[in-house]
């Protein structure tokens, strides 16, 4: 008997290579193992990749996709 899938909320898992934004996670990994906190590593990822201004949006969703489970391919 096959057991049926129960469909997952949230976003559906992306192979990161994949994403679009996949440097601005990259950058953000790279910041945090350099010991900066969450918020700052997220600014200077977005400063890095995109340039210009930064709003608290950009931040909040940078957050939310770097914290992300995203399973390899």
């Amino acid at each position: 008997m096959k057991r049926r899938l129960k469909p997952r909320r949230g976003r559906p898992p992306v192979p990161i290579e994949r994403d679009p934004r996949r440097f601005e996670i990259a950058c953000w990994w790279a910041f945090t193992e350099m010991g900066l906190g969450k918020f700052d590593a997220a600014r200077r990822a977005l400063l890095a990749t995109k340039g210009g201004p930064i709003t608290l949006e950009d931040i909040e969703g940078m957050l939310v996709r770097a914290s992300a489970s995203i399973p390899p391919m």
